[in-house]
């Protein structure tokens, strides 16, 4: 296992041990986040087990905010499993408007940079749940099943990024239910490189949208699993 991390250490009000944050466009590493309309932060309101989880709270959801913590050099493959809690539903529409999308986790090049060399996972299009890629074009996912992520409950939620001979393939799951298969380049609606593996220095949690998603301000992470093959949600 890369990561299994449960938040049960440190106190509430703490960015969690081992794990940084992405508030706006700056990289804030001390302990305590001083604005507390934008932080993330250990939280003792509610949890999917023990007594913690982590609480991302967006002033500006138009803004990146998010934990986040280095994979080993040189991964092509991930497999990750989070326990999410939104005030909102994520997902489970089978069309959208225009460009609007938000992430919830995803991988990156570069933390605190605007330069596109990320992979994002969330809702597409205002509407399904899908994958997104900035480079090199505003690539989506196209709509698949159209499962969501209920609101005010906490949900098992698996994105997977893996390393594929001709072309890397992303998958999604909620539950049990998969809500994404990208396999081919036809499964994208704008050109997307056959290869993710540059975008993958980094895992991220947390939330920032485009447009008019969901419009939430806060969202809940626990029993955070990354590794090489799926970890299912037990």
């Amino acid at each position: 296992m890369i990561i299994n991390d449960d938040f049960e250490s440190g106190a509430a009000g703490e960015v969690p041990a081992g794990w940084r944050t992405i508030l706006g466009y700056g990289l804030v590493d001390f302990s305590r986040t001083p604005d507390p309309g934008s932080n993330a932060v250990l939280d003792s309101s509610r949890a999917h087990s023990g007594t913690r989880s982590v609480k991302v709270s967006t002033s500006n959801a138009m803004a990146p905010h998010f934990i986040f913590r280095a994979l080993p050099q040189g991964t092509s493959t991930i497999y990750v499993r989070a326990w999410v809690y939104s005030p909102a539903q994520l997902g489970g529409g089978s069309a959208g408007g225009g460009g609007d999308h938000a992430h919830f986790i995803g991988t990156l090049q570069t933390p605190g940079s605007d330069d596109g060399r990320e992979l994002r996972f969330g809702p597409v299009q205002r509407a399904y749940l899908g994958g997104f890629s900035p480079k090199p074009g505003d690539a989506f996912t196209k709509a698949q099943p159209t499962v969501f992520i209920p609101a005010n409950t906490w949900t098992c939620v698996e994105w997977a990024v893996e390393h594929a001979p001709n072309f890397d393939h992303m998958y999604g799951w909620v539950g049990d239910q998969q809500v994404l298969s990208a396999e081919s380049a036809s499964d994208w609606q704008n050109s997307i490189n056959a290869d993710f593996s540059n975008s993958m220095t980094y895992i991220s949690f947390g939330w920032r949208q485009f447009g008019s998603v969901a419009n939430i301000s806060n969202i809940w992470f626990d029993d955070i699993a990354v590794g090489n093959s799926r970890v299912g949600c037990n």
